[in-house]
């Protein structure tokens, strides 16, 4: 087998047959090339979506998909000299490019600072929750989560985020909190 080789914040188009006529549709890589033992891409279902209603209905672990070569320029040089803080912002399931970067970013270079900040309908919404949550047990990541509907004991950023949130965060992280 031939390893697949790509960068942090690429993305995949996947081509497969639905109803007998090829579909093909971009998703971006959430794995780390430096991390994960294989590339992955999630597929977030939507109502009515042909392609990701059969991937999720119909494709299990060992079926082949034809995939094209991971392209995309969204992505970022890694060098364990850097020492930087990266700052990526994302809603939804526009966090896949920026969790592979983020994961990535920690791993390769030991000197920079990774925040993330992540807006969301509410918090059953927020895509690899458990995966954030431990990327934060490294004290160099720290996420800053915006909640659109936020339950009522949530302390941090609500609403849609704007710029005044934008400012409060990077305020935030220039201060270190």
């Amino acid at each position: 087998e031939d390893q697949v080789h790509y960068a942090s914040g690429q993305f995949f188009t996947v081509s497969v047959k639905v109803d007998g006529k090829e579909e093909r549709r971009a998703y971006s890589l959430c794995s780390s090339p430096f991390v994960d033992e294989f590339p992955a891409v999630a597929v977030k279902r939507v109502d009515g979506g042909k392609v990701s209603n059969f991937l999720n209905d119909n494709v299990a672990t060992g079926d082949e998909l034809l995939l094209m070569d991971p392209i995309g320029n969204f992505i970022t040089t890694f060098s364990s000299t850097n020492n930087r803080q990266l700052i990526l912002f994302g809603g939804g399931s526009g966090i896949t490019p920026l969790i592979s970067i983020a994961k990535s970013a920690l791993d390769q270079e030991p000197n920079s600072k990774v925040t993330l900040v992540y807006a969301n309908r509410n918090t059953d919404s927020i895509i690899f929750k458990n995966q954030i949550e431990k990327l934060a047990d490294d004290s160099r990541f720290k996420v800053l989560h915006v909640l659109e509907d936020a339950p009522a004991d949530w302390s941090g950023y609500t609403g849609r985020i704007n710029e005044e949130e934008v400012r409060s965060a990077l305020t935030d992280v220039v201060n270190g909190e």
